[in-house]
């Protein structure tokens, strides 16, 4: 057995039914021992004794129901209210028999596990009927016996409410803890940035039980071509001020969360308000306190977290450590993401163009065509194909060919927009896929691309030379309806404007056809 099992079953045995159960004895033992006025019963002495034993079987029977049931609870709770009521009838017994004695505390210790608000309204209603039976029976006037019985219960149950608050919130803590970790062992499973990013949100989400937050902030680091820098941009937001946190870059040498970046180091800020590191009325009013944790994958930051609450002071240094433990566990699987986000980047670039493959080509092309369908937007297709590219090949050599091929997907990518999707077919031919795009648009490109390479001069050795191509265009639903087809009626395009003397754009029609 592992040591935290052997620790589990002492904790059992020390749980809290059996201290309550101890002290039944001792208090029962301490009425046999003591004398009383009458002198207590034989059959009284038996029933206590009886009392005793009967409410320690209850508690071993509780325990032993719920390790059965695999559940780490301290007693099963319609027998700890059986028990309460034992209790309560025995010290109204005594109570009536002999005045105020040490069994009034044995209900209050009891009391002490379940609800604040019901146990204190119980505890006073108990109270008071121990305080009537006493003054009634002439054991003690009514204000000695309020007084002891109030000494004898309320005193020992709020310290024992305290201190077992003190262990609910642990033992809720650990729990909460035992699950985010184990759910965490699972980040490494996933292949997608974005999927890790998005269960790191959730981690993050149960973990509020234990770390509290109002606002929680995901950043990756992002080459951001304007500023021509790494940045940090949030990418995944939750809470109060999501929206406001949502897509927003930093540099590295901005805020708490560029200063955990830079320093690759947790920051712990009581209040952001009052940071020099934060720009003045940058911040959102509800950003107070906050705790922020670089994510750091072989050495490098790329990214971090920040969770953020509305009112100062509100983080502990070992919040700070918890919330560092669950990022570390994290990073294994933004790690693995990444590295596999490289891999297939790899596998999906042609080495010689830096375009997309044949392969990612198709990908890309299914999934914007089934994007088309469901939005009901248009799609159209560029082929482009490089006019005498074997007479290229053999009057300059090949690598003269693959200069010009890289220069050819350069000015392709330079005249295209940001989100049309450019592919090297295979040899001499370029795709442009072309997302919401109708085809007078579509030609509106293909017509720049077109003369960019036109009135591109390709300089090698001692040889310059100018090349051109040959375009044709296609549009879904304009000319098509299927995905196969779109192909198709691109290729004719491009055939016809080969026909028709090469360096030349045609859209798929009866114009371009005929």
């Amino acid at each position: 057995m592992r040591p935290v099992n052997r620790l589990g079953g002492i904790a059992d045995v020390l749980a809290y039914p059996f201290v309550v159960a101890t002290a039944r004895w001792l208090v029962v033992l301490w009425l046999l021992a003591m004398p009383s006025q009458p002198p207590m019963s034989l059959s009284m002495h038996l029933s206590l004794v009886a009392y005793a034993f009967v409410t320690m079987l209850f508690v071993v029977s509780s325990q032993h129901r719920t390790r059965a049931a695999g559940r780490r609870e301290d007693q099963h709770q319609l027998i700890s209210y059986a028990s309460i009521v034992l209790d309560v009838i025995y010290a109204a017994l005594i109570a009536k028999a002999y005045g105020i004695t040490v069994l009034c505390l044995v209900p209050a210790l009891a009391l002490a596990t379940i609800d604040l608000r019901v146990a204190l309204t119980l505890l006073s209603g108990i109270d008071l009927i121990l305080i009537m039976l006493a003054g009634f029976s002439q054991h003690a006037l009514l204000a000695s016996a309020a007084l002891q019985t109030l000494c004898l219960s309320f005193g020992p149950y709020l310290a024992a409410a305290y201190g077992m608050h003190g262990r609910f919130r642990a033992e809720h803590q650990i729990r909460a803890i035992d699950q985010v970790l184990n759910a965490g062992s699972d980040l490494g499973a996933q292949f997608s940035l974005s999927d890790v990013l998005v269960q790191l949100l959730n981690l993050l989400r149960q973990f509020r039980r234990v770390v509290p937050w109002d606002t929680a902030v995901i950043y990756v680091v992002q080459y951001d071509s304007e500023a021509a820098e790494d940045m940090l941009v949030a990418v995944e937001t939750a809470g109060t001020d999501a929206e406001i946190y949502r897509g927003t870059k930093m540099s590295f040498t901005t805020g708490v969360v560029g200063y955990a970046a830079t320093k690759q180091r947790s920051a712990l800020v009581n209040d952001l308000h009052k940071d020099a590191r934060e720009a003045e009325g940058a911040l959102s009013p509800a950003a107070r306190a906050c705790i922020t944790v670089p994510i750091i994958c072989d050495n490098q930051t790329v990214g971090c977290v920040q969770l953020i609450a509305a009112l100062p002071n509100y983080y502990s240094a070992d919040q700070l450590g918890l919330v560092g433990r669950l990022i570390n566990l994290a990073s294994v699987g933004v790690r693995n993401a990444l590295l596999h986000s490289v891999t297939r980047a790899m596998a999906d670039t042609d080495s010689l163009t830096g375009l997309l493959t044949t392969r990612a080509y198709h990908e890309r092309l299914e999934s914007e065509f089934r994007k088309a369908q469901t939005s009901r937007r248009s799609l159209s297709l560029l082929i482009l194909d490089v006019d005498n590219f074997k007479n290229i090949n053999d009057s300059y050599g090949h690598p003269a060919g693959d200069e010009v091929l890289r220069r050819v997907s350069g000015l392709i990518r330079q005249q295209a927009r940001r989100n049309d999707v450019c592919c090297r077919y295979g040899g001499d031919e370029f795709i442009v896929v072309m997302p919401e795009t109708i085809k007078s648009d579509a030609a509106v490109v293909a017509g720049r691309i077109r003369k960019a390479i036109e009135e591109q001069v390709f300089a090698f050795d001692n040889h310059r030379m100018q090349t051109t191509v040959s375009i044709g265009a296609a549009s879904y639903p304009q000319d098509v309806t299927t995905k196969s087809a779109l192909v198709k009626a691109a290729d004719a395009a491009l055939y016809v404007a080969k026909q028709e003397g090469r360096n030349t754009l045609r859209v798929f029609g009866p114009p371009a056809i005929s």
